[in-house]
């Protein structure tokens, strides 16, 4: 099979979107599926038509870099998370800002809203978790347990638990309405860049600094999968819609597809599992660097984030 023929099988090519003046940190499809939203460190967040790769809306710029921006859940509205340790939302319809969200003691890394719209998730240098009252940006609980820059968050498609992955070389499961610690995921040889649930929330995927991608089990933080170590640092890994696969955006600037394998019994150890497996079939994707890839709400089309200041479309091979 020819590189190109097996680039094809991983990823289709579609938009390149251009309008961003410095690298690209994250991309998000919005609820419907319709639109698009990309932060980066030019201080803007763009809106974007996903099926003419139009822009509708710069947001910004703001005071600082955005490290991260969302949707909320009825699409009408987006968060940003930025470098002066602010968390601001704003209106679609007229970009509008609503929201000021204010109090941690360093730049933020990421933001993630419930299910509901009801609660704001922050994630910062400062090595904690906010949760904040979206109707009236009070501060509702601080989550404290990592000992490093918390660089991900996201709830759960119910609402009842938190997912954070940090520089500490761990991810954690936090209940949500009791605001503590459920389980600590650990095994990792560097920082954990993203950490990410399964389409059904039984098993979560971590994307780390030491190359390799695991899938643990949610309820026992028992080691599923360890894809093969990639070339360079992984950003960021998403579950296919099945959950059978994973996509992972590499800083070598590929992505890569790996189909998840049960760890047999006398498998290496959880920090060396995947170092002496071959890197995964990937697709050149943004030369510098792959800081983001996300799936549509069906599961049949990609977007990716990188360094190369673009953000890109994909189909999904059927």
């Amino acid at each position: 099979m020819s590189a190109k023929t097996a680039a094809a099988a991983i990823l289709n090519p579609g938009l390149s979107l251009t309008g961003h003046q410095a690298a690209v940190n994250t991309v998000q499809f919005s609820p419907r599926g319709e639109q698009i939203l990309s932060a980066a460190n030019d201080r803007t967040a763009i809106l974007w038509d996903a099926q003419s790769g139009q822009l509708v809306r710069r947001f910004g710029p703001l005071p600082a870099e955005i490290a991260s921006a969302v949707f909320t859940p009825d699409g009408t509205a987006i968060a940003t998370a930025c470098a002066d340790g602010v968390a601001r939302m704003f209106t679609l319809a007229d970009g509008a800002q609503v929201g000021n969200f204010a109090g941690h003691a360093a730049r933020l890394a990421d933001c993630a809203l419930s299910p509901d719209g009801k609660l704001l998730a922050t994630a910062s240098y400062d090595k904690t978790i906010r949760l904040w009252n979206v109707a009236d940006a009070r501060l509702v609980a601080e989550l404290k347990d990592h000992t490093a820059t918390v660089w991900s968050v996201a709830f759960s498609r119910d609402g009842v638990t938190l997912l954070s992955g940090s520089g500490d070389r761990s991810a954690i499961l936090w209940d949500v309405p009791g605001a503590k610690k459920l389980r600590k995921f650990g095994g990792h040889m560097s920082w954990v860049y993203r950490a990410r649930y399964s389409p059904d929330a039984s098993r979560i995927v971590t994307a780390c600094n030491d190359k390799v991608a695991r899938v643990f089990d949610a309820a026992t933080a028992k080691l599923i999968y360890a894809a093969p170590e990639a070339p360079g640092y992984l950003a960021d890994a998403v579950f296919s819609h099945d959950g059978k696969r994973l996509l992972t955006a590499c800083r070598d600037g590929q992505i890569r597809r790996h189909d998840i394998v049960m760890v047999k019994p006398g498998a290496p150890e959880i920090g060396n599992a995947g170092a002496q497996q071959p890197a995964a079939p990937g697709v050149v994707a943004h030369p510098g660097g792959v800081n983001g890839v996300v799936l549509n709400p069906e599961g049949t089309r990609a977007a990716s984030a990188g360094e190369d200041r673009l953000v890109r479309l994909w189909s999904l091979p059927e």
